[in-house]
């Protein structure tokens, strides 16, 4: 029972999620890139192929980002490396 439980909180908080992003999508997409820039921040870029692909998934999901005037902050952080290393 309690595992049932369990999954009801949890589905109940992605449901909530879900509204969230769908009534904000503009601060969830300033949150992730936000996020993103902290990550390749301290991980000194390492991860920063796998960070864009999540920034990009979330402006693809919030409906942000089909705009012309889009930019993927993350890979122009550290322009003393190149993309994807």
């Amino acid at each position: 029972m309690a595992v049932l439980r369990r999954l009801t909180v949890v589905a109940g908080a992605a449901q909530m999620a879900r509204e969230y992003v769908r009534r904000n999508p503009d601060k969830v997409r300033a949150v992730a890139e936000q996020a993103g820039r902290f990550v390749d921040q301290r991980t000194g870029g390492k991860y920063r192929t796998k960070i864009d692909a999540v920034v990009r998934q979330v402006e693809r999901v919030t409906g942000a980002g089909t705009g012309a005037g889009t930019t993927r902050v993350v890979r122009s952080e550290r322009p003393d490396r190149p993309y994807g290393s």
